[in-house]
């Protein structure tokens, strides 16, 4: 179940950059990246690769909180479900 949520949440975060999430063409570049990694991380167990990430997402989130509530948010419950799973 935690899978399927943090799919659905990345998901939901690349319909927003589609949409028009930010115009910053650098950032946009960077959560596409970031959402990438996620999905190749996912399946690793290396522990130090987990908290890099948890780190990369909390960076992505101080960006945005102001400029892009909807996608705060969405990285938000990405952290979560995350958490959840024990990473």
């Amino acid at each position: 179940m935690p899978d399927q949520k943090l799919r659905d949440d990345i998901a939901a975060l690349r319909a927003e950059l589609e949409h028009g999430a930010t115009r910053d063409p650098e950032l946009r570049a960077r959560l596409r990246q970031l959402l990438d990694d996620l999905e190749r991380r996912l399946g690793g167990t290396d522990e130090s690769q987990h908290h890099r990430l948890l780190g990369d997402l909390q960076d992505a989130v101080r960006q945005f909180e102001a400029k892009h509530p909807r996608a705060t948010g969405i990285l938000n419950e990405i952290m979560v479900t995350l958490s959840n799973m024990g990473i």
